[in-house]
């Protein structure tokens, strides 16, 4: 059984933020977040003894820039809880932590979700995610097998692997709730095969049924299946970038399910590739988009020894 929110709440404070006595705490919400959410946060907070606040703004389309009164609250705290429903601009998470806060990134969480994926080993998680940071930065080749139709073979480009630990220290360290997702960026242009997607895509939900994406020379070329998914072709003609293959990651928490959000990509031995923006993490991708596709079953080797078999982590 999942700890109550307001115990989560409070391990979410201790273990991840690492929030200290007397330091100011925002808890940024929009209006389509369950308000208990908030409450707790508020409540854990002061029982560590540190000064609290929660802004609720309007929602916004994702990565909008919220209100200059958000944006200036961000800058003037120490630790910022970012729990809105929809991610905002990056150039503002930028700005508040070039002034010193440390933000713990959670936009589109949920209540269940939280309570089910904070509460877990860290040491753990942690030991396990640098030691596959060690083998995907050493790693010339990918390549992604599955019984549903996966074959995909893409370059590496000897970039820094991104590490969602869920943990923050610092000031102007952002880390991402909840941990246990772990992403780079290979080598643009390299990726030839076929990512058939049997779990989600991310903004359109679970797959019914498998949506296969056809890729060439890192270009997505053509999609079959997503049958009522309006808007898939639009996102993926955005730009001249949004449908290049962009990422390669993997999840490593325990306690995650496959639901249909953000914590897809951190099932424990799923298997995701990102489509567009990639400059956050190292690549030279430009986009106004950024979709993750995740794949259950996958078989995914570096180098030729697998790391992951048929959906089990072999770490």
């Amino acid at each position: 059984m999942a700890p109550s929110l307001d115990r989560t709440c409070e391990i979410l404070l201790e273990e991840c933020a690492h929030v200290r006595r007397g330091e100011e705490i925002l808890i940024l919400a929009d209006d389509l977040q369950a308000p208990k959410l908030s409450i707790a946060l508020l409540n854990a907070a002061s029982k560590l003894h540190a000064h609290p606040i929660s802004i609720v703004y309007p929602a916004i389309p994702p990565y909008r820039e919220p209100s200059r009164p958000v944006i200036h609250a961000m800058k003037g705290v120490d630790v910022v809880i970012a729990c809105a429903t929809r991610p905002i601009a990056g150039g503002i998470m930028d700005e508040a932590l070039k002034a010193g806060a440390r933000i713990l990134s959670m936009f589109r969480i949920t209540t269940d979700a939280l309570c089910r994926t904070v509460p877990i080993d860290y040491r753990t998680l942690t030991e396990e995610m640098k030691k596959i940071k060690k083998i995907l930065d050493a790693s010339c080749a990918i390549e992604m097998t599955s019984p549903g139709g996966t074959h995909l073979r893409v370059q590496m480009a000897n970039r820094p692997t991104l590490l969602a630990l869920g943990s923050v220290r610092k000031p102007g360290e952002i880390d991402y709730i909840p941990a246990g997702a772990i992403g780079v960026a290979p080598r643009e242009g390299t990726a030839e095969g076929r990512a058939v997607v049997d779990g989600t895509i991310l903004g359109f939900g679970r797959c019914l049924k498998p949506v296969t994406f056809e890729i060439e020379k890192g270009k997505v070329v053509k999609v079959v299946g997503g049958r009522g998914w309006k808007g898939l072709g639009e996102l993926l003609g955005r730009d001249e970038n949004a449908s290049w293959l962009c990422e390669i990651g993997l999840g490593v928490n325990p306690k995650a399910r496959l639901v249909g959000g953000p914590e897809d990509e951190r099932v424990r031995g799923s298997v995701h590739f990102g489509l567009g923006e990639n400059r956050y993490f190292g690549g030279t991708l430009a986009s106004a988009s950024h979709l993750d596709g995740t794949m259950l079953r996958t078989t995914l080797k570096v180098d030729g020894k697998e790391l992951v078999r048929d959906g089990k982590l072999l770490i």
